[in-house]
């Protein structure tokens, strides 16, 4: 599947988006817990460029174990 991977100290993180047509603007999300804030700002820019369409938004995060701190 498609995706953007970034990978530092901290670990690893990939960003995935689909969609499919659709009547009316849908998004869902599929986020770890510590990063159930971003929900709202990543909505409000998926509103400002579309208008219409089912989008699935995936966060995957691993958390390298040696940057636990």
């Amino acid at each position: 599947m498609p995706a953007v991977e970034i990978k530092g100290d901290w670990g690893s993180a990939a960003w995935e988006l689909r969609s499919v047509n659709q009547r009316y603007l849908e998004t869902y999300f599929r986020l770890p817990e510590q990063f159930r804030s971003l929900e709202p700002v990543v909505r409000e820019r998926i509103r400002a460029r579309l208008t219409r369409g089912k989008v699935e938004c995936t966060l995957r995060f691993e958390q390298d174990p040696s940057a636990q701190g």
